[in-house]
């Protein structure tokens, strides 16, 4: 693993990505949660992919931007949630369940949710199905009806 060449690469995406506000770069932390190389890309501004709580608590020790942290994934537990809303998580609803729990989280600590909805399209993307996630036998995201 380079540093040199972990900065090279953020700072191309960084570079690619300006001018547009809402967009910014996520590591996905399931990659690599070391907790050396996390806090590197944190001081770069980087942002955090999690999909679940160990995960977004070591993004927090790693100091990442909490308004630049993604909670996905389809397992979120309940607590793990409610660690994503108190924290100001941007949570993906995968599905009514996710919603459910986001909502009682939210209510239960007193504080807006920041949520994404994903919702499964029913599009063949034409790609191995190991790796597909559009279509309606996904386990990605709300069904399109």
């Amino acid at each position: 693993m380079s540093k040199d060449k972990l900065k090279e690469n953020f700072d191309a995406y960084k570079t690619v990505l300006e001018g547009l506000d809402s967009a910014f770069i996520g590591y996905a932390v399931k990659a690599n949660h070391n907790l050396h190389l996390m806090r590197y890309l944190a001081s770069l501004g980087c942002g955090a992919v999690l999909v679940s709580g160990n995960e977004l608590r070591t993004a927090l020790m790693a100091g990442f931007d909490k308004n630049k942290m993604v909670f996905n994934g389809n397992g979120k537990m309940e607590n793990e949630l409610f660690l994503a809303v108190e924290n100001g998580v941007l949570v993906n609803i995968d599905s009514e369940f996710d919603l459910d729990h986001i909502i009682e989280a939210s209510k239960n600590l007193g504080v807006k949710a920041r949520c994404l909805l994903r919702i499964n399209p029913d599009v063949d993307p034409k790609v191995h199905p190991y790796v597909s996630t559009g279509m309606a036998s996904s386990k990605f995201g709300i069904e399109n009806s």
